[in-house]
């Protein structure tokens, strides 16, 4: 029996709607009062079946569908069933419903940095981590977080004017903190800079780990008391869109490590969670097919040096006959 934790609603809103534009998506809603809401981003996180025995995926979790939905068509998919992941305007309609618009720029964006940053977190399970790998992360992670501190402003005006309180907090010395990283760690140059003397020996699997501490805590959980019990939860308002639930997820993910997989299957490269030791694929179809091609290469290059074995005898007689 699988034990789930008891946690209020985090659902943006019930009967979601999507109307897709070509640079923005107008996203419907209303304010979840049912006994019964909408899809709860939190809720199927720790409900989602891991791994693939008996036929499961280990993609079924929101947060791997959400790092994984690299096509327009599939992060449509994902806001029509929890909402916007960030808010860029809002506009409230009659009773309890409430329209708002998600930039499509800015939730590919999102989507390639959460994926980049649980990547970031799978490789640094790695014994050992691949250097150059965790340096490109950093510095991609670097790139995609640079709207942070503009979208933290938007938001603010938007929580005041709804009478909502903000609660997390990015700003330009948070950019700055990580763009140092970059700096030193990432992909490109490693020149020596303010933060560098602070931190001489801190080293890239250190400063990775500092990348993803700092990501993770912009979204602090919040105490509140929930049913006769007090607990430790992601934030409640969700007006701004679903971004601190998919990213309190992240933190449970960091935290209870080693849960994360990248599939080997070189066709596929999605993650998923890993349910038992040792797993490399994402399912049991791609295992399948990464066996196949790896077969059908070897078998390649046995026939292939056969061929060459059986040619060799040939031109040798030849030049005898000559």
């Amino acid at each position: 029996m699988m034990f789930v934790e008891h946690y209020p609603s985090s659902v943006w809103g019930d009967d979601i709607k999507v109307e897709a534009h070509e640079d923005a998506l107008l996203i419907s809603g209303v304010f979840p009062m049912s006994l019964e809401p909408g899809p709860d981003i939190v809720r199927e996180y720790l409900e989602a079946p891991r791994g693939w025995t008996t036929g499961r995926t280990g993609k079924s979790s929101p947060h791997t569908q959400f790092a994984n939905a690299n096509a327009d068509e599939k992060l449509i998919r994902f806001t029509e069933r929890f909402g916007p992941v960030v808010v860029e305007s809002l506009e409230r309609g009659e009773a309890l419903a409430f329209v708002a618009r998600q930039g499509m720029r800015e939730l590919r964006n999102e989507q390639k940095l959460y994926r980049a940053v649980l990547l970031l977190v799978e490789e640094l399970e790695h014994e050992p981590p691949n250097i150059e790998t965790i340096g490109r992360y950093i510095s991609e992670i670097a790139d995609r977080v640079s709207s942070w501190p503009e979208q933290w402003l938007r938001e603010r005006r938007l929580l005041h004017r709804e009478g909502c309180q903000q609660s997390w907090f990015f700003g330009n010395e948070n950019l700055d903190r990580i763009n140092d990283l970059a700096t030193m760690y990432g992909s490109e140059s490693c020149a020596p800079t303010e933060f560098w003397q602070l931190a001489p020996r801190m080293g890239p699997i250190e400063a990775g780990h500092l990348l993803v501490c700092d990501l993770v805590n912009t979204f602090p959980p919040q105490v509140r008391r929930y049913d006769r019990s007090v607990i430790e939860g992601p934030q409640a308002d969700l007006t701004g869109g679903i971004r601190p639930l998919l990213y309190y997820i992240l933190r449970r993910e960091y935290v209870q490590r080693g849960r994360i997989g990248v599939c080997a299957n070189t066709a596929c490269r999605d993650l998923f969670e890993i349910e038992r030791a040792g797993a490399r694929f994402c399912s049991e179809e791609c295992s399948r097919r990464q066996r196949q091609r790896e077969y059908w290469v070897e078998r390649g290059k046995k026939l292939r040096a056969k061929r060459l074995k059986r040619s060799k005898p040939a031109k040798h007689a030849g030049r005898k006959r000559r």
